[in-house]
């Protein structure tokens, strides 16, 4: 993998056509636009940091308390639209929540200079982290209130070399099975044009959520 460069302007790259995804403060890749217009992932990218810098300057999780009371989905639909703290791991390694569907999660990013190793490449890290958040939030859009999951195996294959200059990535995850105690998901990571760097699965452990009372 090649290393990373200054987060660029992906603007330019408006002309590519991108995967058919419903995405907050997206619009349709087929509509017509100025060739200098922001690509519809950049506006929704934009449009969710909007959101989450209208909150407090926290970092912390929601409580046990707050999280018991909420469906999965409703959590993160809560992260989503800046209701709830950021995720703190997203901001260091510089991805964000774009999108939440029944089953389905998809996060937006671009490895900057935290994501390097030693040697100046992205590290490997990255592509995994992204891709556990998606395959992770994709299974818990579909908890009920006091559940939530940890993942107990996560399997990454990367089948492409990333230049940050090429632009964001995104990793869409996708729940697979969902039992009483346990789960399963599948995710890629796309680029704008629909080039697939990599692909991951996991398993769950489905847990009641903790509280101070518990």
């Amino acid at each position: 993998m090649l290393s990373s460069t200054p987060t660029p302007s992906f603007a330019s790259k408006s002309t590519l056509g991108a995967p058919q995804m419903t995405s907050i403060g997206a619009v349709s890749s087929n509509s017509s636009k100025p060739l200098d217009a922001p690509h519809p992932w950049e506006q929704a990218l934009r449009l969710v940091q909007q959101r989450q810098s209208k909150l407090r300057e926290t970092l912390g999780p929601l409580n046990g308390e707050d999280l018991a009371k909420l469906s999965g989905f409703q959590a993160l639909t809560a992260l989503l639209e800046g209701r709830s703290p950021v995720l703190a791991m997203g901001r260091t390694l510089n991805f964000h929540l774009i999108e939440v569907k029944s089953g389905e999660a998809v996060y937006q990013g671009l490895p900057n200079e935290n994501a390097h190793n030693t040697f100046g490449a992205v590290h490997a890290g990255w592509f995994a982290s992204i891709l556990e958040s998606a395959l992770s939030s994709g299974v818990h859009t579909l908890l009920l209130s006091g559940q939530w999951c940890t993942t107990s195996d996560l399997n990454v294959h990367m089948v492409n070399g990333f230049n940050p200059q090429i632009g964001p990535l995104r990793a869409k995850g996708c729940a697979l099975h969902l039992g009483s105690q346990s789960a399963s998901a599948r995710a890629e990571l796309i680029d704008i044009t629909g080039k697939l760097y990599a692909h991951a699965s996991a398993s769950f452990k489905i847990h009641s959520v903790p509280t101070q009372n518990t």
